[in-house]
């Protein structure tokens, strides 16, 4: 390969002369023939087989390469058959939970890759320069040590919360000049949609596509990547959960606090628990005998907040799920865990005082019952809390119920 064709990783990248002095290397030619005669299972070009060659063998001869989402090893074969190409340590690391498609799709066992992927680059005589980590691209993200990235190819899920996901995780991890690669970059909606969003990012200088890959080069420090990608997501009402700025900057809604037919102040608390509550749109219920103002505060809540009915009832017998706030007796709350939503609250207060040793023993049945940040408020009628199905909830949408009760703050004259 004629390098002096291709810029260091300290220079400006230019994809077409990369694939152009590839296509015209005898190794790379070679080693070509020998993976089309393997039959390893890859959507890539011939062009973009010589652009993932050349940017290896040119700019991470030594360094790190990232591949999220590898299926069959057909990117990762030319990634490291680049890094062959010249002496150095350089590797990849293949990172993917190789269950043939994204999680969410739960395929069958039989759709598994785990083993091709291996065979593949094991036939190749590959697997000295592959680091396999078998995993969610974000869970390894979150582990992975102080080492910084000369080439990123993001492939992963391809839906729009995917692919942020890793762009957000992966990208700060680039060494600035690295390179990023988004695959499907102009092919699929979602994508396009990304697409827009760094075309106007200076961080994240975009050098044009090579079919469907969209070649990007790394300008500035991982947190000024992190803030302007922030402010541009702010812009199109995405608000990402590694940044709470959006909703520390906007109010709560003119409706909070609006209805007040409660009057003990001791119960503030869970007006402000159940307004702000995290989980969707859902119903209200009052159940069973609790003290007359919990009723007054779930009254208050259902009138502010809005967004479902409420149900009154001896017991909840009949009822299914879809309750994002329920008020009852306290020695009644873990019946009502099943009907809760994820982030849904229950709420919970009796007539009478309750002695220390019988509130204890109360929210440990309310944990044991599945609640999370079970809680209590002192007063003449003690009020008690937990919530439903936290770990149920993606931090996206924690985001999201905060922003949810707030509007944009008034413009400064």
């Amino acid at each position: 390969m004629d390098q002096s064709s291709i810029a260091s990783a300290g220079q400006a990248l230019d994809p077409d002369a990369v694939i152009q002095s590839t296509l015209q290397d005898r190794a790379f030619q070679e080693f070509l023939t020998l993976f089309l005669q393997k039959d390893v299972k890859t959507w890539s070009t011939e062009r973009e087989k010589a652009l993932l060659y050349g940017l290896a063998a040119s700019r991470a001869s030594d360094g790190v390469i990232v591949e999220l989402g590898s299926y069959c090893g057909g990117s990762a074969s030319f990634f490291a058959k680049g890094l062959d190409s010249r002496a150095g340590s350089g590797r990849v690391v293949c990172v993917d939970p190789l269950l043939g498609a994204p999680p969410w799709l739960c395929l069958p066992a039989g759709m598994f890759t785990l083993d091709v992927l291996r065979r593949n680059l094991g036939s190749l005589g590959l697997e000295h320069r592959i680091d396999l980590k078998v995993g969610d691209s974000y869970s390894v993200g979150a582990a992975w040590p102080a080492e910084p990235i000369d080439i990123l190819l993001i492939d992963g899920d391809h839906s729009f919360e995917g692919a942020m996901r890793d762009l957000e995780c992966w990208a700060p991890k680039i060494r600035d000049g690295g390179i990023l690669l988004f695959d499907d970059i102009d092919n699929i909606h979602e994508m396009r949609v990304l697409d827009e969003i760094m075309k106007q990012m200076s961080t994240l200088a975009r050098i044009g596509t090579v079919d469907g890959i969209g070649v990007y080069q790394v300008r500035g420090g991982q947190w000024a990547l992190l803030d302007e990608l922030r402010g541009l997501l702010d812009l199109r009402g995405i608000h990402r959960p590694w940044s709470f700025d959006a909703v520390h900057a906007t109010p709560v809604a003119s409706p909070y606090r609006h209805t007040r037919y409660w009057t003990d102040p001791t119960f503030d608390i869970g007006y402000d628990l159940g307004y702000l509550a995290v989980a969707q749109k859902g119903d209200y219920g009052i159940f069973g005998t609790p003290a007359a103002e919990l009723k007054q505060l779930i009254m208050s809540i259902q009138t502010d907040r809005g967004g479902g009915d409420l149900h009154v009832g001896a017991s909840p017998a009949g009822y299914g799920t879809g309750f994002r706030l329920i008020g009852c007796d306290p020695h009644d709350a873990p019946q009502m865990v099943r009907l809760l939503l994820p982030g849904g609250l229950v709420l919970c207060a009796s007539e009478t005082p309750m002695a220390t040793e019988e509130a204890e023993r109360l929210c440990e049945v309310m944990r044991k019952a599945g609640l999370d940040g079970v809680g209590q408020g002192g007063g003449a009628k003690p009020l008690f809390w937990g919530v439903a199905g936290i770990s149920a909830l993606p931090a996206t949408r924690l985001v999201e119920a905060l922003m949810a009760v707030r509007r944009p703050a008034s413009p400064v004259a």
